[in-house]
């Protein structure tokens, strides 16, 4: 009888475990789980393919384009007079086509706030100052020393670019080499400094290198109503290279 019994207890626990390895394959884990019979509410349903533990797909943040921000820049400038007759010397000379005045290197900084209007664009205020270094390239008029102030707005195109645009208010002090007729008859060469100040428009992209800084490239366009008196109103043209961080 004990016999009978303990040869009828191993049939059933042979039955049991080949059950329980049909949902419980001896590699990999359960490929299944749970049962079909689980309820459905409160489990997200079968698990299919290996787990993603530890995989993080980055997204883009606002964090990352927003706040606080300090750049520095180096950009090179190019000064010319507008043509198509407007451009006149003081002696009553007018000329039709564009006048290059002179070209220089520039290296200065900005500040500024960018604030979240949405989950892709910011809108905030800057400021920047300039000051030329290095050689000067045949110039009449030389940009010099500038400033800005203005309202700049991006885009956050991607998780690691920013598109933005500029439109502000720009001061600058040019040195005018220019020469003379005296009244000896000899030539003189002379210079002076004058102070320009005009609308500034510009359009940028910036990449994200970290969470923190950023490099970017960016195009400026000055007009300056009132210029110098000799060669009237002038146009001044820049693309620079960035390097910031935002706090």
């Amino acid at each position: 009888m004990n016999k009978i019994l303990a040869a009828a207890s191993t049939l059933l626990l042979m039955v049991s475990g080949s059950a329980f390895a049909q949902n419980y394959p001896a590699q990999g884990g359960p490929q299944n789980y749970p049962p079909q019979n689980y309820p459905a509410q409160g489990y997200p349903g079968p698990v299919s393919g290996p787990p993603n533990y530890g995989r993080v797909i980055p997204q883009a943040k606002m964090t990352d384009f927003s706040g606080a921000r300090a750049q520095i820049q180096v950009d090179w400038s190019s000064l010319s007079a507008p043509g198509n007759g407007g451009y006149c010397d003081i002696y009553g000379n007018c000329y039709s086509n564009s006048v290059q005045l002179g070209s220089n290197f520039n290296a200065g900084g900005e500040i500024g706030y960018d604030m979240p209007v949405s989950s892709h664009v910011t809108v905030g205020p800057y400021a920047r100052y300039e000051t030329p270094f290095g050689a000067a390239s045949g110039c009449m008029t030389c940009a010099g020393d500038n400033y800005s102030l203005g309202l700049r707005a991006g885009f956050v195109a991607s998780r690691r670019f920013l598109v933005y645009g500029k439109v502000g208010y720009n001061r600058m002090k040019s040195n005018i080499n220019y020469s003379y007729i005296d009244a000896t008859g000899a030539t003189q060469y002379a210079n002076a400094n004058y102070n320009y100040a005009g609308a500034e428009f510009g359009i940028g992209l910036n990449y994200l290198l970290s969470h923190k800084y950023y490099a970017g490239v960016e195009l400026m366009d000055h007009s300056y109503g009132n210029g110098d008196p000799y060669y009237g109103g002038d146009q001044r043209f820049d693309i620079g290279l960035t390097l910031g961080t935002h706090f």
